[in-house]
């Protein structure tokens, strides 16, 4: 993974490379996925990603392998928006005086605008 953007509370650009070397397929082609977090006013912001299939040598079936890549990253974002969707209620549950101590000290700033 590398972080491509990242500006301290207001936006940040990830870009994760995934290969699958157990598959039949796995050493024609991997994964580039590209998560953009940005601030969307001081108490939520805004998720985006985008996938590439890149080929590094002739494969065949592209299709479904286009199918199936499709379908991992939508699964994968399923999971994800569930990950923050339950460290957004964990933080909402804690005390304010609580929140403002893990909020300043623990938690990652991109998980600060929530």
């Amino acid at each position: 993974q590398t972080v491509t953007l990242a500006r301290d509370g207001l936006a940040y650009v990830m870009e994760v490379k995934a290969k699958v070397p157990t598959l039949p397929v796995g050493d024609c082609m991997y994964t580039v996925i590209q998560y953009c977090l940005g601030a969307n006013g001081a108490d939520s912001c805004c998720l985006q990603a985008s996938y590439e299939i890149v080929y590094t040598k002739k494969a065949s079936f592209k299709s479904l392998i286009e199918k199936n890549a499709a379908s991992g990253v939508k699964d994968n974002m399923k999971d994800l928006r569930a990950t923050l969707a339950t460290i957004i209620k964990i933080r909402d549950a804690l005390p304010s005086h609580l929140e403002r101590h893990v909020a300043a000290k623990d938690a990652p700033k991109s998980l600060d605008s929530v």
